[in-house]
């Protein structure tokens, strides 16, 4: 999943190179196929809220 990153402040995910398009930091978290088809039927906000470690590769679906 592509979000917001964790470790920036949303004002400095965001990085002015000069050019009229900016570069955007983005986060990558790894989701199982099973959250993903929550996140299409509720959303990534409910998905975000639930109880999750988006840094552990090795963790247990979070649904």
């Amino acid at each position: 999943m592509v979000f917001a990153p964790l470790a920036a402040d949303p004002d400095d995910a965001r990085v002015d190179v000069g050019d009229d398009l900016p570069i955007n930091i983005a986060g990558m978290y790894p989701t199982y196929a099973i959250e993903r088809e929550f996140i299409a039927e509720r959303g990534l906000q409910a998905f975000w809220e639930l109880d999750w470690d988006p840094y552990d590769v090795s963790r247990r679906p979070a649904v």
